[in-house]
């Protein structure tokens, strides 16, 4: 069974497991689970993360580093959780 990705719109908090970026491995959240926020900027989009209680964690990081992909068509997606 193929998992779809789910999409997510800017300003709109989201949970998601962090991947193995460079950025979340630095910052020690790699593979947990937290929510995370698509920032609309003029050229791309970052990301703000947050812990589930909600509280601001760190500073915006791009969106790539917090898990969201873009699509070819300039959709903002990330993988659902298993």
């Amino acid at each position: 069974m193929t998992r779809e990705p789910v999409y997510a719109e800017f300003n709109e908090r989201v949970v998601l497991e962090m991947p193995f970026s460079e950025v979340c491995v630095h910052m020690r959240i790699a593979g947990t689970v937290m929510m995370a926020e698509l920032l609309p900027t003029q050229y791309s989009a970052t990301a703000q993360i947050y812990t589930l209680e909600g509280n601001t964690f760190s500073f915006p990081v791009t969106y790539s580093e917090a898990g969201f992909y873009k699509d070819q068509n300039g959709y903002y997606y990330y993988p659902p959780r298993k």
